[in-house]
């Protein structure tokens, strides 16, 4: 089943980097609307589940759908319906100007105008 128009939907999604399984399993659905938050110890996959959704890297097995589109199939779509802010890890950064709070995710995604004017038909979906 693919998700709806303004939904995020995920079904049993999995990643691995060679052995190492970061993502097991993880489905959800967030309808039209509805606020969700991501909350987990430090490498409990939510930056790579983030990054997978938003077409960063693929998903080694699983599906995803962002505003009805397909994260796989229809990556171009994806990407149009929203924006990713990457923010520098505190263990990379060596100027003060670019630390980050222990509390600050390395990413967040955006889904709306952050995106672009492409996304504003999406954007609406969402809110």
């Amino acid at each position: 089943m693919s998700g709806e128009p303004g939904s995020i939907r995920i079904e049993n999604i999995v990643k691995r980097f060679g052995t190492f399984e970061a993502v097991k399993g993880i489905s959800l659905e967030v309808k039209p609307g509805e606020t969700f938050g991501l909350l987990g110890p430090n490498g409990a996959g939510k930056s790579t589940l983030i990054r997978m959704m938003t077409t960063l890297i693929p998903i080694t097995s699983g599906k995803a759908w962002i505003d009805g589109h397909d994260v796989d199939a229809e990556p171009d779509a994806v990407r149009r319906c929203m924006g990713v802010i990457p923010r520098p890890s505190p263990a990379t950064s060596t100027s003060p100007s670019r630390r980050t709070s222990p509390s600050t995710p390395s990413s967040t995604a955006c889904p709306g105008p952050s995106a672009g004017a492409a996304s504003t038909s999406c954007w609406r979906r969402w809110t």
